[in-house]
């Protein structure tokens, strides 16, 4: 095997540990009918998926505290309609 190909197969995102039931979430949140239900089905699994990244500095902890915040506002916009 090259040394490109077997840096790039070591290189590759370990898929065993993803957000449960990933497949099925996504198809539920791009067919939900209510558009803040859909979008607070995605940041939920945007939120799960960034929560298994190493940490990897500044960018990713942004990206979890947004997420955090995101996922907080909506189920609250939806917990009062």
């Amino acid at each position: 095997m090259a040394a490109d190909a077997q840096a790039a197969r070591g290189s590759r995102c370990d898929t065993t540990n993803r957000p449960g039931r990933l497949a099925e979430r996504i198809e539920a949140a791009l067919t939900e009918p209510d558009p803040h239900r859909a979008l607070l089905l995605m940041t939920e699994l945007q939120a799960e998926t960034v929560a298994l990244a190493p940490d990897a500095g500044p960018n990713l902890d942004r990206a979890r505290q947004w997420l955090g915040d995101a996922r907080e506002l909506l189920a609250r916009r939806l917990g009062s309609q």
